[in-house]
């Protein structure tokens, strides 16, 4: 009697596959911490790739020495002084010490969503510094809606400060 050699009946395919490595049991425990992905191997196809067309666009008229050549009614003196004026308006808005909390945390909230933030880092981290180190710092999210706790649990996070997530136990 011969044995026959499972790989000679049909050798053009056989090779080619792989057959992922068994996973070595893991304790029911590190089962809830940890996501397993099943390891496989794809079998190579040959794909004709098409090239892409092109459109032929014409080069653009409009460069950078150009656009910068254009005139604009905002280039005057007086909207550079309005402009400085105002960042010193938010800048006393964030500083008040005597403002409520969370309409300084709105603030500085949009402030952050409006993309100007830069302007007024040292501020914010101080504003937040002293929010944070504040007597009473866990009574004060006493009677708060949910919105005022996650923004304020969001920012003094963002800025480095370690507050913890059991904070919303206290709403």
């Amino acid at each position: 009697m011969t044995l026959v050699n499972p790989t000679l009946l049909n050798s053009s395919f056989t090779p080619h596959l792989t057959f992922p490595k068994p996973l070595k049991p893991v304790a029911p425990i590190l089962l809830q911490r940890r996501i397993i992905f099943p390891r496989y191997n794809a079998i190579t196809a040959n794909v004709k790739v098409s090239e892409r067309k092109s459109a032929n666009y014409q080069p653009n008229l409009w460069t950078y020495d150009f656009l910068q050549s254009l005139k604009h009614a905002y280039a005057d003196i007086r909207y550079e002084d309005r402009a400085k004026m105002l960042q010193e308006e938010v800048r006393r808005m964030i500083k008040d010490e005597s403002s409520d909390i969370w309409l300084k945390l709105e603030l500085i909230n949009d402030v952050k969503r409006l993309g100007l933030s830069y302007h007024y880092d040292k501020e914010i981290g101080e504003a937040l510094l002293r929010c944070h180190s504040s007597a009473g710092f866990s009574s004060t999210f006493v009677n708060r809606s949910l919105h005022e706790t996650a923004l304020c649990f969001r920012l003094l996070r963002e800025y480095g400060h370690d507050v913890s997530a059991g904070i919303t136990n206290v709403i």
